[in-house]
Parts: structure tokens; C-alpha cells; sequence
């Protein structure tokens, strides 16, 4: 009892270390991801917009997810009041709970020492931590996925139908929360449910049949009811392209997320007519020449698309260019005076860091923070600006909007290494440990099919992550799980293997020899100096030969060298997974590391934020209309509708291309009084083109002097930029 106790507290310890790094400054972090911030604050409007997870207040169109996780946000908004905190308490609850349950889940088979080393490895993930501080709801997916791993593995060992069941439940509200990717669990649970089931084969596939009866039933359920409403009597069902859940669910949702088709790789739609005068625009057909209008401009230096991939600075390169900085008066600390740079002051500042070598954020190209390849870009588009080229997604780092190269080791290259891979290296290695002994026994244990059931996991998920070419650095969270269990599982083995005489006594020195090296190269490739790369890597390899040498000493040396090697792979990524507490997240994409020291004290700017003087111009126009602005996607919508709690019509969808609404539609709102000013931005144009055309032609432009600030906000990436000219207001005066 008292050995009990023992191990209990640790875990308590572990939990609460998770609560720290989960916890710790999350007031900072403002609303966090404003775009799920501002849908939570439209769902406490009314049981129809939280039932449909409806973006904005007049029920217009849906949040580009299902409604679970957002359910949940929006009862402790309503519980606690509308605070960042609130949205964010869920996801920091479920980050703590998944280490305890992942402890209940490896204790019974492999024991108390492995379930404590794999919940550390768990609580310490540093893009786990991450997300976990945002609003962003794959902590809470996790969660779920970890219940019904909890579920299944009590369903083999006491033979009771019902568990199985529940694991269907918890996977079928995972879809809910964020659609296909829960079901990447799904093939080692039936795996596993094959392997180690007690049951007949035929009860066995009858028991698996009837949770996936209950799977699909609880996973569309919803997506049913809502797809069979009325489409209007409902929101239009965003990021859709037929106005459907389950469509929803299978492209963007699905299998966009691999191929990249319909991801963020174009320009958002629904931009300035590119041919002709005001009143006359017409949008491109295919084969027609394609030259930048001479009455639009890019931005400012040139500024790229938001997530079109930025490379990053070095140490020196930081040096260098707060050095540049602080000799043009500039305020290096005071990101809103950096972000407020007249032209002139920018190319005079370009122009001294273009000796240098360096590039800042607004110029092509560049980010500050970390260290990357630059990216390949296309040729520049009809708006005069430029996209990557590689398949849609970025390949340099920064700011969690780069995924890397895809290929094998994909996970280990410098945009991603940081974030998950600390101790893969150790999790793959373990397989030779854990399955040494199935040639000897000729029959799988219970260790054998839980070992199976995690790399069945694992495995499929790093095959679609290092060939996926749409989705954000923060989902690698979903490996974690499998990563931490097999670390807890696999030290513990290699630790009894040790002390044996067979061959595998040796896997535990190469797995320390291993997982060093890749922790010393992820090291390398960050922005930390070389020299902490080689205490790593050296200490590794020290470690590693001290094992050896004490191979035949006493079991109190080997066991100090065994817990000071297993201390020395925990370091690099605890030191990671604090990162996101002491620096501040980037809420709309967390990620985790040292390149966040560069955005220190800039996340308050790095959210969506409206320009004051429109929102008070609208406010002050608007006659009784249902909306208070019609725009074509978040990026413009989403901080006037936070700012003012008046619904916008994000009328092109989250990322401006959706077919939410036509131009006859278009008309009829405002024949009807429903809306009066439309924003357009010159930022780009897509499937909605023909909706502005309509408004340039039958709308008035709202002099900018009137509702634009000196200083442009810029939505379309979160920072005040002087962007004189890339958005124009229109007001519809019964033409």
C-alpha cells in the first residue's frame, strides 16, 4: 500500500506538471484562435447557432468543424463568461486528464514505472503543451481517442461486450470534433480487438460488427440531422463546396487533408475585379493574359499570403537586425511601433538589411524566428503577388505554417522535428526490444498485442503525415499518444533486457546512442546555439558507454546511469514544451520551440484585430440591417464581428472560396434590408469573384478617408500593417 502511494504521488507530480505548462500565462494568449473564438461567441446567442456551431449570430453560415469540442467551449464560456480563458479551460483539462488516462492504460500489462515514464513523455510533448493552450480543439480529439483506448483495452481483458461499445462511442464523438481524423485510430482498434479478443472468431467479428454499427451511427448522427434540414432553414455549412456535413467531412475535411486540393494554397476568394474600372470588373477566363492591373499594388515590401512559407533568422541575423533597428530609432521591443513602419521607413529598413542578407516578415519571403530553407514560389498572379509551389504548403519554418518536405523523414526535418520527434527515434527502436521474444514463445502475449495496437497507431499516422500536403504542424499531436506509451513501455523492457546476457542487453545502450543524435540534430537545425547540440549528443554517447562499462557493476550504479540517461532525453523536449508558457503561442497554428523568443510579447497583435475607425463607421451606419458587413471570408469578418458582437456575413467562407451564396441571393439581402456595406479586399480573388463584381457595379465606394485608419489593420494576417488601399468599403444605396 504504501509502494502504492508512492508511485500515486509521482503521478500526481506528473499531472500537476502538465497543469503548469498547460496553464501557466494562458491569460496572455487573449481569445486565442479568433476565427473558433468569435463561432463560441455566436453560439451563446441562441440554441439554433449552438446546435448548428453557427459562425456568425445570424445563423448566415457554420464554423468549418463539427460542433462537439465547440459545444463544450461554449458551456464554459457560459459558465465562467465570455473570457480567452474559458474557451481554452477545456482543452488545458482534457492535456491533463490524457496523461492520467494514458497511465491507466499502460499500468495493468507493463506496470507502474512504465505508465509513469510514459505519462511524463506525454505531459512534455512540447506541441501537445502547445495545443493544449489554445482553443484549437485536438486536445480535446485526443482525449477521446485515449478514453477509448482506456475502453477497449477493459473490454478485451474482462470480455464484456459493452466496453467495446463505449470505445465506438468515444471514437464516433472524436468524428465530431474533428471529423476523419479520429478515425485514424480505428484500424488498431480493430487490430488489436482481433488479436486479443478471448471470444470466438465468430462472436468476435459479430462484437466488431455491432460497434460499427454504433460507431457510424454515432459519428453521423448529427451530420445527418443537419444535412437533412431545410438549407434554409439552417447556416450554410462552411467549407463545404454542396452545402452538406457529410461532404464536409469526406473533402476538406478528408481527403483534401492528403492530397491538398481545396486547402489554403490559392488566394482567398472574392477579391477586386482585375480588369477594367470600377463598376465594369469582370474576373479572368482560361486562356487570357493574366497582367497585374495598373491600378493595384501589392502590399508594402512585397508582403506574401498568409502561410505562404517564410524562412527564418538566425541567431546572428537577429543580432544584425536589432542592431539596424535601434540605429533608425526603431523600437525592436514594441512590436506595434515595428508593425506601424511608414512605406518610406520599410524600404529604408529594407534596404539596410537586403546588405545583411536579411528579409523581414512584410518583405518576400522572410520570417523572423528559427532557421529554414527559403521557399520556392510561383510566378506572380494577376493581384501582382506570389505563392509557394510547393503543392500548397510551406517548406519554411516559422510560426506553425510549415510542414516540411514531405518524404520519410519528413518528421525529423527542422519545421516539425521540434514539435514531435524527440523520442520517436526511441519509440521505433523499442519494437526490437518488445517483440525479441516472440520467436522463443510462438504466441503473442498481452505485452506482444498492446505494443502492436500502439504501433498500430503510430505508423499509419507518420505514413499520412510525411506525405500529407494540407494540415497544420499542431495535428502531429494526435502521435503523441503512441510516442510517449512506446517510450514508457519500451525503456522498461530494455531495461530488464540489460541486465540479461542475450543480444538484446545491447538496445538500450543504442537507443540512448540513437535517440541523442537525433535530439542533438533537432538541436542543430533550431536556433539555440551549437554548443548545447554537442553537450546533448556528447552526454549520449557518455551515457551510453557507461552502461557498457558497468554492464557487470551492482544494480545501484545501473540503475543511476539508467535514470540519469532516461532524465537527459527528457530535457531538450521539456525545455520545448515550456516555450509556448514563457515566450507566448501562436493561437491560430501553436507550435512549440525557441523561435518563439522572436514573437515574444507579440501575440497580443498576432490575433485577427478589426481597424477601429471602420468598425466605429459602421456602427454608426447602419440603419437596423441584419448585418453589419458582408465580406468574403474570416480573415476580414471575424475581428469587426468580435469587436462589435454584430453578425458579419462571411459570405465566401473561411477561406473566401465557398459557394455559400449567389449574386441573385446577394440581391435579395439587400433588397430586403439585410445588408448595406460590403468590405472587399484586394488581396486576391477566387470563386466568388462574380459577387464582386456585382458590388462594384451596384454599389458606392466609401471614400477611405472616412472609415480607414492611418494605419491599415490588417486582417488578412492579424498585424497593423500600412497597407494603404488593399481593402475598400461599399455601400449599397438602393441602385
Amino acid at each position: 500500500m504504501d509502494n502504492m502511494k508512492r508511485w500515486d504521488g509521482i503521478l500526481i507530480l506528473i499531472m500537476g506538471l502538465a497543469a503548469v505548462l498547460n496553464v501557466y500565462n494562458i491569460w496572455h494568449e487573449g481569445l486565442g484562435n479568433t476565427y473558433y473564438a468569435a463561432t463560441v461567441k455566436s453560439m451563446l446567442h441562441s440554441f439554433h447557432n449552438f446546435f448548428f456551431a453557427s459562425y456568425d449570430p445570424a445563423g448566415f453560415i457554420t464554423v468549418d468543424k463539427p460542433p462537439a469540442a465547440l459545444w463544450i467551449q461554449t458551456i464554459s464560456a457560459k459558465i465562467f463568461g465570455y473570457h480567452g480563458w474559458a474557451l481554452i479551460l477545456p482543452q488545458v483539462l482534457a492535456g491533463v486528464a490524457s496523461v492520467g488516462v494514458l497511465y491507466a492504460i499502460v499500468k495493468p500489462t507493463f506496470g507502474r514505472t512504465a505508465a509513469l515514464i510514459a505519462s511524463v513523455v506525454l505531459a512534455i510533448t512540447p506541441i501537445s503543451v502547445a495545443v493544449a493552450r489554445t482553443n484549437n480543439v485536438d486536445t480535446i480529439l485526443v482525449f477521446l481517442l485515449l478514453l477509448a483506448t482506456w475502453s477497449l483495452f477493459k473490454s478485451v481483458r474482462n470480455g464484456k461486450l459493452g466496453w467495446l461499445l463505449l470505445t465506438a462511442v468515444f471514437v464516433g464523438i472524436g468524428f465530431n470534433v474533428k471529423m476523419l481524423q479520429a478515425y485514424m485510430v480505428v484500424p488498431a482498434i480493430y487490430l488489436f480487438y482481433v488479436l486479443a479478443s478471448k471470444v470466438s472468431w465468430r462472436k468476435k467479428w459479430t462484437q466488431l460488427g455491432g460497434a460499427t454499427a454504433v460507431l457510424l451511427v454515432v459519428s453521423v448522427l448529427w451530420a445527418v440531422i443537419v444535412d437533412s434540414i431545410p438549407p434554409d432553414k439552417r447556416p450554410y455549412i462552411g467549407s463545404s463546396k454542396t452545402n452538406s456535413v457529410l461532404e464536409l467531412a469526406f473533402g476538406y475535411n478528408g481527403i483534401s487533408r492528403l492530397t491538398g486540393e481545396g486547402g489554403p494554397s490559392g488566394m482567398i476568394g472574392g477579391g477586386m475585379p482585375i480588369e477594367g474600372k470600377s463598376g465594369q470588373g469582370t474576373s479572368h477566363t482560361e486562356g487570357e493574359s493574366k497582367s497585374p492591373p495598373s491600378d493595384v499594388q501589392p502590399a508594402p515590401g512585397g508582403m506574401p499570403m498568409p502561410g505562404s512559407g517564410i524562412p527564418q533568422l538566425t541567431d546572428v541575423q537577429m543580432k544584425q537586425l536589432r542592431d539596424v533597428m535601434e540605429k533608425m530609432g526603431i523600437n525592436a521591443n514594441n512590436p506595434a511601433e515595428m508593425m506601424q513602419l511608414s512605406p518610406e521607413k520599410q524600404r529604408e529598413l529594407q534596404s539596410e538589411l537586403e546588405k545583411l542578407g536579411i528579409q523581414l516578415p512584410m518583405m518576400p519571403g522572410a520570417a523572423i524566428g528559427g532557421s529554414g530553407p527559403s521557399v520556392p514560389m510561383q510566378p506572380a498572379n494577376d493581384m501582382g503577388i506570389q505563392m509557394p509551389a510547393n503543392d500548397g504548403m510551406p517548406t519554411g519554418g516559422g510560426m506553425g505554417m510549415s510542414t516540411g518536405k514531405k518524404g520519410p523523414f519528413r518528421l525529423f526535418q527542422t519545421e516539425l522535428g521540434g514539435q514531435i520527434s524527440w523520442l520517436l527515434g526511441f519509440a521505433l527502436l523499442a519494437a526490437f526490444s518488445l517483440f525479441a521474444d516472440i520467436r522463443r514463445r510462438r504466441q503473442l502475449n498481452d505485452e506482444h498485442r498492446e505494443a502492436i495496437f500502439w504501433y498500430a497507431w503510430l505508423l499509419p499516422m507518420m505514413g499520412f503525415f510525411s506525405i500529407a500536403s494540407f494540415f497544420h504542424s499542431y495535428y502531429l499531436s494526435m502521435l503523441a499518444p503512441a510516442i510517449a506509451a512506446l517510450t514508457g513501455i519500451g525503456l522498461t523492457t530494455m531495461w530488464k533486457q540489460y541486465r540479461e546476457t542475450t543480444w538484446t542487453q545491447w538496445i538500450f545502450p543504442v537507443a540512448i546512442i540513437l535517440t541523442s543524435t537525433i535530439q542533438a540534430i533537432l538541436i542543430h537545425q533550431s536556433m539555440i546555439q551549437s554548443g548545447w547540440a554537442y553537450a546533448v549528443g556528447g552526454a549520449g554517447i557518455t551515457l551510453a558507454i557507461s552502461m557498457v562499462v558497468v554492464k557487470n557493476a551492482g544494480e545501484g550504479l545501473k540503475r543511476t546511469i539508467a535514470i540519469v540517461s532516461l532524465t537527459s532525453l527528457l530535457i531538450a523536449p521539456l525545455y520545448w514544451s515550456m516555450t509556448p508558457a514563457l515566450y507566448g503561442d501562436n493561437s491560430i497554428l501553436p507550435e512549440a520551440g525557441p523561435q518563439l523568443k522572436s514573437f515574444a510579447g507579440m501575440n497580443q497583435i498576432l490575433t485577427q484585430q478589426g481597424d477601429p475607425k471602420l468598425v466605429q463607421y459602421l456602427n454608426a451606419h447602419n440603419n437596423g440591417e441584419t448585418y453589419l458587413v458582408a465580406t468574403a471570408s474570416n480573415m476580414s469578418a471575424t475581428p469587426i464581428q468580435l469587436e462589435t458582437d454584430r453578425a458579419v456575413m462571411m459570405y465566401g467562407g473561411y477561406l473566401g472560396s465557398d459557394p455559400a451564396v449567389t449574386v441573385e441571393r446577394i440581391e435579395q439581402y439587400v433588397k430586403n434590408g439585410d445588408i448595406r456595406f460590403f468590405l472587399v479586399s484586394r488581396m486576391g480573388f477566387g470563386d466568388n469573384q462574380d459577387i464582386t463584381n456585382w458590388i462594384v457595379e451596384n454599389c458606392e465606394e466609401v471614400p477611405a478617408s472616412e472609415w480607414q485608419s492611418d494605419v491599415n489593420w490588417s486582417s488578412s494576417i492579424g498585424l497593423p500593417m500600412t497597407m494603404s488601399g488593399m481593402n475598400k468599403l461599399y455601400v449599397y444605396n438602393g441602385k
